[in-house]
């Protein structure tokens, strides 16, 4: 059987929080929920707030800065939260485009980051000269010269490299200029393709996983994989990044808890709501959220826990 995060224990604390800094973006990624979603469901919220930062940054050791409308990089309080980093002494993760600064900025910004334990994690997908063809906006080769800079100063620099139908021949050139800078490359796959998608590589590089979502069973990632079981965004606390709309009663009541309104995020992830979630999601994964089933539903055969 395979080991089960229990929810609310030590454990459950120690896991990565995925947070959304903001929801800013000078991008127009083409697979990018903002370029389909309706605007409204995005363009309105507030940048997360140094108050409501510092009660999960107090509780949760590993956090990563991410983002599902937007990019951590443009949070107007950038400087302050890395001092709340400082302060709580966090490992953290800050996944960016890195477009849109200048190199005065980032001498600043890096700066602010020695001593801390601060990994960043540069979108770059594919070869310095051919990135902006799917980050459109993006002036990829400035940014290559800025992960340089930030390997220079032995800052922890990683690469995501998302494989596509422009790049997928220039994967080794990429680990070799990765060596060379001493930058950490990740080599990703997508599954966000559509019908004789002209961006879709090769069948090697596509998520395999995807072929077995939207089946009638469900294998909850958070309680099993342990991977970013909490998400906030803004003013609201969620079980998972995808989770976004409320589709019965339990969700709604998780939704109305606004981080504003508590004095620490324990005080929501410890509710009966909460609890209530995860306590479905083990043994009655049939009463499930319908969002649950869609993006965690998977063959049965890949359920090592039988």
């Amino acid at each position: 059987m395979m080991d089960v995060m229990i929810p609310f224990s030590d454990k459950y604390y120690s896991q990565f929080i995925d947070v959304s800094l903001s929801n800013r973006c000078i991008l127009h990624c083409p697979k990018c929920p903002r370029t389909y979603m309706d605007e409204a469901q995005w363009k309105n919220h507030a940048d997360i707030s140094l108050e409501n930062l510092e009660k999960i940054l107090k509780t949760f050791k590993n956090v990563r800065f991410c983002g599902k409308y937007g990019d951590p990089l443009y949070h107007p309080q950038l400087n302050e939260v890395i001092e709340l980093v400082r302060k709580y002494n966090n490992n953290v993760l800050i996944h960016t485009n890195g477009s849109g600064k200048s190199r005065k900025w980032w001498e600043g910004i890096f700066d602010r980051c020695k001593g801390t334990s601060i990994h960043w994690l540069f979108s770059m997908d594919g070869l310095p000269e051919e990135s902006y063809m799917y980050r459109i906006g993006q002036d990829s080769e400035n940014v290559w010269e800025i992960m340089k800079y930030g390997a220079s100063l032995n800052l922890n620099i990683s690469w995501q490299y998302i494989v596509f139908s422009f790049n997928e021949d220039h994967i080794e050139e990429a680990k070799k200029i990765s060596e060379d800078n001493n930058i950490k490359i990740s080599i990703m796959s997508s599954s966000r393709w559509a019908l004789n998608d002209p961006l879709k590589p090769s069948t090697h590089y596509i998520d395999s996983e995807q072929k077995f979502r939207n089946v009638d069973k469900i294998y909850p990632k958070c309680l099993y994989k342990q991977l970013f079981p909490v998400y906030t965004i803004y003013d609201q606390v969620l079980p998972c990044c995808v989770i976004k709309s409320v589709d019965n009663e339990l969700l709604k009541k998780m939704f109305d808890m606004k981080l504003s309104n508590f004095k620490d995020i324990k005080d929501i992830m410890e509710s009966k709501e909460w609890k209530e979630f995860y306590r479905i999601l083990e043994e009655e994964p049939q009463n499930a959220p319908a969002t649950c089933k869609a993006f965690c539903g998977t063959a049965w055969k890949f359920k090592e826990y039988e």
